[in-house]
């Protein structure tokens, strides 16, 4: 499932693709290193790689797990359900 942030990473990562590989997996990583690595050897490589990466570690959605299984039921959750998700 795709989201927003991530389709925004996507074009950013047209543009310059280590940042949208620091953004997504932080600034001292090995993914990081691998990505600036490929943008050495050329901007193709780089540029899959870090949508790689943006495909690999995806957003989650606000609504997981219980809730959205109950919703698809059309109930409500119990109330000790959001509390624990918050």
């Amino acid at each position: 499932m795709c989201c927003t942030s991530d389709i925004l990473l996507g074009v950013l990562a047209i543009l310059f693709p280590p940042i949208a590989v620091w953004i997504k997996s932080g600034l001292c990583t090995i993914d990081s290193l691998i990505n600036i690595l490929l943008c050495m050897l050329g901007y193709i490589p780089g540029l899959l790689h870090a949508w790689y990466i943006i495909a690999k570690y995806p957003e989650q959605d606000e609504n997981t797990g219980y809730e959205r299984a109950y919703r698809r039921r059309s109930r409500k959750p119990p109330r000790d359900v959001l509390l624990c998700e918050r």
